[in-house]
């Protein structure tokens, strides 16, 4: 991965499509951002199951920005994954509110945007430069979100922030090689491994 990264010139870094390649950041923090926001404020299950809607979002976004057809094993497993979520969530219970259950679903939102802004961006960016620009725009309003209650990690939780990190930047990037190689819609399915992952 590393020996095709671009390095002809400094311009290569920042990319062509540069407001593109940072509303790909600001889709990935704000889908962030609602789903820690929602993990306080819903049941574990239900949050991480309405972030898991994801990829329906993004198999409607992908038909309506990339005019990406989708096929019938695809929309099949979209559709069980659809009917999943809402068995386990279930979001009209536990006594959730409503504005919990509509920021979980921002976020889903902004995860299929962030995805699908990804596979638009493949055609004329480096891989590389994709994943380069989350942390580019997500650390500095990360950043001023948590100034005001910033509590300095100790040297066991810098070693599990930075296993963290390393094991993020990893999955960024593979998940955006896969995206850029398959359609958004198969590729985003594939999501749902990682809730049998976990």
């Amino acid at each position: 991965i590393l020996h095709s990264f671009p390095t002809r010139r400094s311009s290569d870094l920042w990319g062509r499509r540069r407001w593109a390649l940072a509303s790909r950041g600001a889709f990935g923090f704000a889908a962030l951002g609602c789903y820690y926001w929602t993990l306080g404020r819903l049941p574990l299950a239900e949050a991480t199951m309405i972030q898991q809607s994801s990829p329906i979002w993004g198999a409607v976004l992908a038909y309506a920005v990339l005019g990406e057809v989708v096929g019938r094993g695809t929309a099949v497993a979209l559709a069980l994954g659809f009917v999943g979520v809402a068995l386990v969530a279930q979001p009209s219970g536990h006594g959730a509110s409503a504005i919990a259950i509509a920021v979980a679903i921002a976020g889903a939102l902004m995860s299929a945007a962030a995805l699908v802004t990804v596979r638009q961006l493949a055609a004329t960016e480096h891989p590389l430069v994709i994943v380069f620009y989350f942390p580019l725009v997500a650390l500095p309003a990360a950043l001023a979100w948590a100034a005001p209650q910033l509590v300095w990690p100790t040297a066991r939780e810098w070693a599990l922030l930075v296993g963290v990190g390393a094991a993020t930047q990893a999955a960024q990037v593979c998940m955006t090689y896969g995206v850029a190689r398959e359609p958004a819609a198969r590729a985003m399915a594939v999501g749902y491994l990682q809730v049998a992952f976990a």
